[in-house]
């Protein structure tokens, strides 16, 4: 079956992700990691936190991600 122009625009468009997170971030990372092998056709685009000493924070601000507390 062939792809309409409208629907291969909707695969190639990723979905944006927020995230909350409050402790290591392990979860996170693993979604990260199927967005960069492509398993996830998204990206996280902000990381927020209710806690400021948050190695997921810590972590993926370092990686350049806007990130809130």
């Amino acid at each position: 079956m062939a792809m309409s122009q409208s629907g291969q625009d909707k695969q190639d468009k990723k979905l944006r992700l927020g995230a909350l997170a409050s402790h290591g971030g392990t979860n996170l990372q693993a979604i990260m990691d199927a967005c960069k092998r492509g398993d996830l056709n998204a990206e996280v685009c902000v990381v927020i936190s209710n806690n400021s000493g948050s190695r997921s924070l810590d972590a993926h601000a370092a990686k350049g991600y806007r990130h809130f507390t």
